[in-house]
């Protein structure tokens, strides 16, 4: 199977209905379920970590919404991947009979939003997790919480289980149907699949954290085709392999403040150069825009915008 060429005829596709989609739950859901049709999970759970950014650029610059909602499925996926908890449900959610989405943004939060306990031979999550995506499309979540000593259990519920709160208003991705959690959680401990440090976490973060470039990068993808002149092409160029190729090196915050900041400037320069047109629900130009800010402050710790913030103002005075 040729997966990527698979995504690319996908992507054009999204592209074409991108418009819509930022504003329609199910035209979401409905593309979201195609892509779980097509196998495609099944190769990104195994692709090579290149591999995975090409197809996230890819899907960004044609559809943020679509990508940010399956992305939450595909993370889910990777999270159960090598865990004994693969053979259980690995092969339902990447042939897309059943869709699970991720709950555990919170904890790289300073305060405790999910208490996370064992109690004997059961697992316990209590508390209100602030963002969930995809509600009303998954039916599993991979939620996690903090223990008393500080540490993170991650584990596997079904969604029935818990309650959600009101859709929530967002300026950007509005129709990826964002909502809170209201977790009372009381598993079997064979649910478990992690428990993780704090420090082990932001290892973990910080490839994400380069990874997730691809979207800032895909936005600036879309953007150069809204420009008369390719001006920012070869930052975009120089930037994406960077990204791409990066190492595990010292400069992983840097590249993805450089890449949030240009993704702002490209969607912005875009938006300029569409004239009053760019204003409309109808124009991509103000969907990158919203989506480069949302780049912006995606998987965010303290770290990360820290230097964004210097990146940015560096730039206003340069």
């Amino acid at each position: 199977m040729d997966w990527m060429a698979v995504a690319a005829e996908l992507a054009e596709d999204f592209r074409q209905q991108a418009q819509r989609a930022d504003r329609s739950w199910k035209l979401v859901a409905e593309q979201v379920t195609r892509l779980a049709a097509s196998g495609l999970y099944r190769e990104l759970v195994k692709a090579e970590r290149a591999e995975r950014f090409d197809y996230l650029e890819l899907m960004s610059s044609a559809c943020g919404v679509t990508t940010f909602v399956s992305s939450q499925h595909e993370s889910a996926c990777r999270r159960v991947a090598g865990t004994p908890l693969e053979s259980e449900f690995l092969p339902e959610w990447t042939s897309g009979r059943r869709l699970a989405g991720i709950c555990f943004a919170h904890v790289r939060r300073p305060r405790v939003d999910v208490e996370a306990w064992l109690e004997g031979d059961r697992l316990r999550f209590r508390g209100t997790a602030p963002w969930f995506t995809g509600w009303g499309l998954m039916q599993d979540v991979v939620v996690a919480g903090t223990t008393a000593d500080g540490d993170f259990l991650f584990a596997v519920s079904e969604l029935d289980r818990v309650k959600a709160g009101p859709i929530q208003s967002l300026c950007a991705m509005q129709a990826s149907n964002t909502v809170a959690l209201e977790l009372d959680l009381d598993l079997p401990a064979e649910r478990l699949l992690a428990r993780v440090t704090r420090q082990q976490l932001a290892g973990k973060d910080m490839a994400n954290i380069v990874a997730n470039s691809a979207r800032s990068l895909g936005v600036t993808r879309a953007a150069l085709g809204l420009l008369p002149e390719p001006e920012l092409s070869d930052q975009y160029a120089k930037l994406r392999e960077r990204a791409r190729d990066w190492d595990g090196g010292q400069d992983g915050l840097e590249i993805r403040a450089r890449a949030v900041r240009l993704g702002l400037l490209a969607a912005q320069a875009s938006l300029v150069a569409s004239g009053g047109r760019g204003n409309s629900l109808d124009h991509p130009a103000q969907r990158l825009v919203r989506e480069a800010m949302f780049y912006s402050v995606t998987q965010l710790t303290r770290e990360l915008g820290q230097t964004t913030i210097a990146t940015l103002l560096r730039a206003c005075c340069d």
